[in-house]
């Protein structure tokens, strides 16, 4: 298995809402606020 890892912004709601759920973590159910978090964090960096 490969994985790279990546400070690219372009991740898609869906997968992280996919990721969080799967985890039952509770910020899945704020999709939209989860995601502008993320995405106006000063780094985010993804595998």
């Amino acid at each position: 298995m490969t994985i790279q890892i990546s400070e690219r912004r372009d991740i898609k709601i869906e997968d992280i809402i996919e990721l969080y759920t799967a985890n039952e973590w509770s910020s899945a159910n704020k999709p939209n606020e989860l995601y502008n978090a993320l995405m106006n964090s000063h780094t985010l960096i993804s595998a």
